[in-house]
């Protein structure tokens, strides 16, 4: 099993990237929608179509190979800080 997590890791690097870097751009756009009523709409259509199309299936996917190799190289979740920190931000950055 093993032999996976190398594809697993590069899975979880480009779903973490693609998928939710996005996402630090949304209160840019959404402040530039407020700047200006008339773009208002568009922005948040914007927001809305990366939110469907990329963030939330990348982002899936980054949680599904994530709990994979934590369940293959047997981590210890409560023991591992860098771990915790990482559900913590994964989490808050899907909120």
């Amino acid at each position: 099993m093993t032999e996976f997590v190398p594809f697993l890791l590069a899975l979880h690097l480009l779903g973490a990237i693609a998928g939710i870097g996005p996402t630090f751009a949304f209160a840019h756009i959404s402040a530039l929608g407020r700047t200006s009523p008339i773009h208002s709409t568009f922005a948040v259509s914007v927001v809305r179509s990366i939110q469907t199309r990329f963030t939330l299936p990348l982002g899936t996917l980054t949680l599904a190979t994530g709990v994979a190799r934590v369940t293959i190289l047997r981590y210890d979740v409560l023991q591992t800080r860098w771990l915790l920190l990482s559900i913590v931000l994964f989490v808050s950055s899907l909120l």
